[in-house]
């Protein structure tokens, strides 16, 4: 008799996904490249593949079998605001995000949503601030003042409105030079010495 469902279903992230007596029913689920860089050709070693792509014989199997694990519903709406819109804004925050909840599944234990969703959306603001400052770390007291930031608003707003919220911060921060080391000449941001 094939494993079902109920083998796994006391585990996370196995426990918090739909699932009947026989199968899984997750909206998305990550699957491990073992040699990425050649065949995906992307900077992370996960790929994110809506279920629907696979029968779901096929999609059980994976996923009882650990080569696929399932994203929790609970994040899901990350996931679906990635492919449609984070995707389109910036590639590297798609696949530092991929990479950041496949690892989070595969190894457990589960991870408090509001930092899941923080550290999501940190990679995007540590990248603008990269930008600004021409340099690989965005320095320490920038990234602070997003988090202190972040945790101000309310996370049951849905990752979209997370995101926005706060890449619009770290923005209007930037333009009005309100981040240490940057002053406000002209409307512009200019280093200060």
């Amino acid at each position: 008799m094939p494993p079902s469902p109920k083998d796994s279903s006391n585990k996370w992230p196995y426990n918090e996904v739909l699932q009947t007596r026989q199968h899984f029913h997750p909206k998305w689920i990550f699957l491990r490249g073992y040699h990425h860089e050649i065949i995906w050709s992307q900077p992370c070693s996960f790929k994110a593949i809506p279920s629907t792509f696979f029968h779901k014989e096929t999609l059980n199997s994976l996923i009882l079998t650990k080569e696929a694990v399932p994203l929790t519903e609970e994040l899901d709406d990350i996931m679906d605001c990635m492919e449609c819109w984070g995707r389109g804004l910036n590639q590297c925050w798609y696949f530092k995000v991929v990479d950041c909840l496949g690892r989070i599944l595969s190894q457990g234990p589960k991870v408090p949503k509001a930092l899941v969703l923080k550290q999501c959306i940190k990679y995007r603001v540590e990248d603008i601030l990269s930008e600004f400052w021409n340099s690989v770390d965005a320095p320490y007291t920038d990234v602070a003042d997003f988090e202190t930031y972040f945790d101000s608003l309310d996370i049951s707003s849905g990752f979209f409105d997370l995101a926005n919220k706060s890449i619009q911060h770290t923005h209007s921060r930037l333009e009005v030079g309100n981040y240490p080391g940057t002053d406000s000449v002209n409307g512009e941001e200019s280093l200060s010495e």
